[in-house]
């Protein structure tokens, strides 16, 4: 993302309050994406929908899409992350005319693949065709969505990413309730799916309009899979660890049948998606300065290296990416630590909105420290990236992935009230070891680059 977040850095370096304001809401909304989509439909439907379809139905349209999201997530995590470093290798190399052909073999392959994952669904969910057809279209829907957020560094416009999710918000929620004024249930699933099309088709369109190239396919990005595996892996862990408690507690004591096809835990389910929500400025500020900041002094840092400058130079260097990586995520620990105290001392209004029960504030408490916790494990992560330290990022999630599992089916015996908690554990375990590794990885950078991987003419 750091291409469209120089250009947003642009945009908030202008003196203006106004200007600013503008940058960081843009970039927050890009980096919330199609999740925000859901928060803040199902948040606006919850009430506006009462006069027109039952508390059942709602039900079963929460969990209908908080399934697909959580399916599309923990399915596309691992073809996100190669797709993304294939983009990315060929970006570097200047070589934006594979991008478009890229895309269509991408999403070629996600559709045939996703719509076979719908078939047992479709298949064996007790309930009507026509909700079974439209949840599975929402699935594939959002599962090609997530493919194409892979490609949205290498678009200029971001004004034009921007009002694709304006407008995908705005006819997600429009059209719910208006087709489900006259569908019920069905119409507002149908309309949530309308805005998802409409945004998805523009995302396309908006990828043809700036690589335009008269190749049909690319197949070589699956040749990456291979490659990549880990980064694959990576995708994959990353996204179970981060439902793993959540699909644990829906299969619990305290878990709800929905429609005799879902199974949800409210109290909790309400939780998470309140957290979550608070988490989308810190991610915002992430694009905007923590990773364009620290990308640019990497940039920096292999520049001086292929142009043979002094030791002096490039120890300086390393020495600026140490501080912008740093000073980052203080920054990002700062803004999402105000907003997280700031959440906790009005817990208990904010519960009572959410229409959780006393009993249940601990819940979202913790639900808010874990989700803030998690921003800083994806930053993390992402520095190791950068530094291609993919087997530490590896090891990182694997922690979260394999702690949150057995943390929080270990804990089910305590009260519901400490839910969540294996969650916080998990995710504040691989933070520590995400960012320790980071940091060592920082130190030895200099040495790591000219020792163990070779520089060459190689175009790879």
């Amino acid at each position: 993302m750091a291409g469209v977040g120089f250009r947003l850095r642009q945009l908030i370096a202008r003196d203006s309050f106004t200007h600013g304001a503008a940058g960081y809401i843009s970039a927050a909304i890009i980096a919330a994406g199609p999740w925000l989509t859901a928060v803040i439909v199902l948040s606006l439907l919850s009430s506006a929908t009462s006069a027109f379809i039952t508390d059942d139905e709602r039900m079963l349209l929460f969990a209908t899409i908080t399934y697909v999201f959580s399916s599309s997530l923990i399915l596309t995590g691992g073809p996100q992350m190669v797709v993304t470093r294939y983009i990315a290798d060929r970006l570097y190399l200047n070589e934006t005319g594979v991008v478009a052909p890229t895309y269509a073999a991408v999403i070629a392959v996600g559709t045939v693949v996703f719509s076979l994952a719908t078939v047992p669904f479709v298949l064996l969910a007790p309930i009507t065709l026509s909700f079974k057809l439209l949840a599975g279209s929402v699935f594939l829907t959002i599962s090609l969505t997530w493919l194409a957020l892979a490609f949205l560094s290498a678009f200029k416009d971001y004004m034009s990413i921007v009002l694709t999710y304006l407008v995908g918000y705005a006819l997600s929620l429009g059209a719910a309730v208006w087709l489900g004024i006259h569908y019920e249930v069905t119409g507002s699933l149908a309309g949530f799916a309308f805005g998802q099309v409409v945004a998805l088709v523009l995302l396309s369109v908006r990828v043809y309009a700036e690589f335009p190239s008269s190749d049909d396919l690319n197949l070589r990005v699956f040749g990456y899979f291979r490659r990549f595996w880990d980064l694959a892996l990576l995708g994959l862990l990353y996204n179970v660890g981060v439902w793993a408690d959540k699909i644990i507690y829906w299969f619990a004591a305290g878990g709800a049948p929905v429609a005799g096809t879902f199974r949800t835990f409210s109290p909790y389910d309400h939780s998470i998606w309140a957290a979550y929500l608070l988490t989308i400025p810190a991610y915002g500020v992430f694009i905007a300065n923590i990773e364009t900041g620290f990308y640019q002094h990497y940039r920096e840092f292999f520049a001086l290296i292929r142009s043979r400058g002094t030791l002096q130079r490039i120890s300086e260097a390393q020495g600026a990416m140490i501080r912008a990586a740093r000073d980052g995520l203080v920054t990002l620990l700062k803004v999402q630590g105000t907003i997280a105290l700031f959440a906790l001392l009005i817990a208990d209004e904010l519960a009572s909105f959410l229409g959780l029960l006393p009993q249940y504030v601990p819940v979202l408490r913790i639900a808010i420290i874990a989700a803030s916790v998690q921003v800083v494990l994806l930053a993390a992560i992402l520095l190791l990236l950068y530094l291609d330290a993919r087997r530490l990022a590896l090891l990182a999630v694997l922690c979260l992935a394999l702690a949150n599992i057995g943390l929080t089916y270990g804990g089910l015996a305590i009260a519901p009230t400490w839910f969540g908690a294996g969650y916080l554990i998990a995710a504040t375990l691989a933070a520590l070891v995400a960012a320790y590794a980071a940091r060592d990885v920082l130190r030895n950078f200099a040495y790591v680059t000219f020792m163990l991987q070779p520089i060459g003419d190689g175009r790879e």
